[in-house]
């Protein structure tokens, strides 16, 4: 029987607020030849690449801190800047969790319930008011229209609205409402604070 060699490496990312410590190899070499295996103790490596200050985001809102995670979260997520996901949260709930709205729209970003099942579908919960649900469904819905290539306006409109309702809109020539003038005052204005 031949000898075997087997080599074995792990490479693993190390950060932290003040360093990031980059490439650490795992090495173990297995060696088997016909009556018994010999492995080598691994060869540790570590180098730091550079030394950066990782900046959190300020958000300076009247929500929880744990709160504010979430929107830090649901932004790296899904792509969606942290200013737009506030400007939402503000004009649809006044920065309220567990608003219930007049039109029946759910918590920070007014999740409507017309887009509850296919949310629970998604998200293996129906509980919108519980503050991380509602924050990620919401984005994660924005993303969604962002995604079917809409400015920002008319994204806007169909997360207001809904798509049948803006493309009606639409075709009137209507493209901005009260609604995406006022998210978009607001996202220009967290753009400079946050």
């Amino acid at each position: 029987m031949k000898d075997k060699l087997i080599l074995i490496s792990l490479i693993i990312v190390i950060s932290s607020a003040t360093f990031v410590g980059w490439v650490m190899f795992f090495n173990s070499v297995w060696v088997q030849t016909e009556d018994k295996v010999e492995v080598t103790r691994p060869i540790v490596t570590v180098e730091v690449v550079e030394e950066v200050e990782v900046i959190e985001p300020t958000l300076n809102i009247p929500i929880k801190d744990e709160h504010k995670e979430y929107v830090i979260q649901a932004s790296s997520m899904y792509d969606v800047p942290i200013p737009l996901i506030v400007a939402i949260m503000s004009i649809e709930s006044n920065f309220v969790a567990d608003v219930i709205s007049p039109t029946n729209d759910l918590g920070y970003m007014g999740i409507n319930r017309s887009n509850v099942s296919s949310l629970t579908k998604s998200f293996h919960t129906d509980d919108f008011l519980n503050p991380y649900n509602n924050i990620v469904a919401g984005t994660y819905w924005l993303r969604g229209i962002m995604d079917n290539g809409y400015n920002l306006s008319k994204s806007l409109m169909v997360y207001n609205m809904g798509s049948v309702k803006a493309k009606e809109l639409w075709q009137q020539g209507v493209y901005e409402t009260d609604y995406t003038r006022k998210v978009m005052e607001k996202n220009e204005a967290y753009s400079g604070t946050i």
